[in-house]
């Protein structure tokens, strides 16, 4: 009985692999109730999917309760980067770049994900420090570590990363319409946006580095803003934005 079931629709991953019309067709003939991930997503389906509620995904427990550890004003790494071995990768690599000629004594850690990324993430910026492979513990760890996370992908069904950054304190610089940021971020409040022009946030991010007052602040509300991300009761918003209540029954 599909009226009572719930289809939770990523999208990107259909790009990518080039399965768009076959979960198409499959959603155009699904009876039940379809959600979707973030606005990004809903724009994505909505040639065939009529005003998809919007559910986030939400944060693990273990990050979630990084918000409990944080210590704003503890001495960090000044940037993580995410780095996949494509063109998100060197716009990343860019920024850095731009950060490093404006304040030479800026740590750096690159976040390697997928085959392939530490080599060519070295060949970019071989004087940075390199994570790969990492439990979910240690990913927590880095983030309470390092001051900002630069994440420069630019299409996302939703872009975990950035929001388990924040719980940790750890503001993300990204892309503001990719995924869910729309939900979230608020650009020189609780991230930096990326732009055309590299310099542009990497003079952001120096001048914050080296204003610790405003920096704290602003990592106190990237943690203070990820409600929406909370695990605890994400079952429950799945049923309600549905229409089903507690006891299984579809609302009408």
């Amino acid at each position: 009985d599909q009226n009572r079931q719930i289809y939770i629709v990523h999208h990107p991953e259909e790009d990518i692999h080039g399965y768009v019309e076959v979960f198409k067709s499959v959603r155009m003939a699904f009876d039940g109730k379809i959600l979707v991930i973030s606005p990004f997503t809903a724009r994505q389906i909505g040639d065939h999917v009529d005003s998809a509620p919007v559910v986030p995904n939400p944060v693990t427990p273990v990050l979630w309760a990084l918000r409990e550890d944080l210590d704003a004003t503890s001495p960090r790494r000044d940037v993580l980067l995410f780095w996949k071995e494509n063109q998100s990768g060197r716009e990343g690599a860019a920024v850095i770049e731009a950060l490093l000629r404006i304040r030479p004594q800026t740590t750096v850690t690159v976040w390697c994900s997928g085959v392939g990324a530490k080599a060519g993430a070295q060949a970019a910026l071989p004087n940075s420090d390199f994570a790969e492979s990492l439990s979910e513990s240690e990913l927590g760890q880095l983030f309470l570590d390092h001051s900002f996370l630069i994440f420069p992908s630019n299409y996302e069904g939703f872009g975990m990363p950035p929001i388990e950054a924040m719980a940790g304190g750890c503001v993300p610089v990204l892309h503001p319409n990719v995924g869910a940021a729309e939900l979230y971020a608020r650009d020189g409040e609780n991230c930096l946006v990326l732009g055309p022009e590299p310099s542009d946030v990497a003079q952001q991010m120096a001048g914050l580095l080296a204003d610790p007052e405003t920096l704290q602040r602003m990592r106190r509300s990237a943690a203070d803003s990820i409600g929406p991300f909370n695990p605890n009761g994400y079952g429950m918003r799945l049923l309600a934005a549905a229409s089903v209540d507690v006891e299984g029954t579809k609302v009408a």
